[in-house]
């Protein structure tokens, strides 16, 4: 299934913002979803494995003001955007999770002559973190 038409020129416009740095996502609750919110309405992308099928998808929602899910969608992996949609994905996740400024730190520490790291984790890994190791 592609992306429904109405949704494909929006979910391009957010990854060139995003690539851009323009767009301020935000964690969550659930570990695996990210969002923007604007005046009246938030954006979100998600990601998981469908219990039935076993494959990976990537999905997308707009929430009213009150955090009711207006419209939603989701993209089986394989399927026709896919790859479009969990680039959106991955790019919120990078941003929210600040990744590229966590990279840049580490390796702006290696090229340093002394200790590296903290003897205690500032930030201790979440054991509900179920990323891929």
């Amino acid at each position: 299934m592609p992306i429904p038409s109405q949704y494909s020129d929006m979910v391009s416009d957010m990854v060139t913002a995003t690539e851009e740095g323009r767009v301020n996502w935000l964690e969550g609750a659930r570990a695996s979803e990210f969002f923007v919110a604007f005046a009246t309405s938030t954006l979100a992308v998600w990601a998981g494995e469908d219990r039935h099928s076993m494959a990976e998808f990537v999905a997308f929602g707009i929430r009213d003001k009150n955090g009711n899910m207006g419209e939603s969608f989701y993209i089986e992996e394989g399927s026709t955007d896919f790859d479009k949609l969990e680039r959106l994905y991955d790019l919120a996740r990078r941003t929210a999770r600040h990744v590229d400024q966590a990279v840049a730190e580490i390796n702006s520490a290696l090229r340093t002559k002394g200790s590296i790291g903290f003897s205690v984790p500032i930030n201790p890994p979440n054991p509900t973190d179920n990323a891929p190791i």
